[in-house]
């Protein structure tokens, strides 16, 4: 097998030039409570996905388990929640 050199010449890359370093400040939280803390369930409504998957996610944090398992007990408790108010 016959390999073709191209035809084409290679040029050398370009050096790259840094960019620079800007510091962006944070903005200010609008509220020192912790986003669980913040969240409000609407009266009379059923907790949504996220609300859901995020109180299932805390569950798993504190004790690992099942993701199912999790999952009906985070929903079983927002909706305790709602029928609270």
């Amino acid at each position: 097998m016959v390999t073709r050199r191209s035809n084409r010449t290679r040029s050398t890359p370009k050096a790259r030039t840094p960019a620079p370093r800007v510091q962006i400040a944070a903005a200010p939280r609008p509220n020192s409570q912790p986003a669980r803390e913040r969240l409000e369930l609407k009266p009379a409504a059923e907790p949504s996905r996220d609300q859901i998957a995020r109180e299932a996610y805390f569950l798993w944090l504190r004790r690992g388990g099942n993701e199912v398992v999790n999952w009906l007990e985070a929903e079983s408790q927002l909706m305790r929640q709602v029928a609270k108010r």
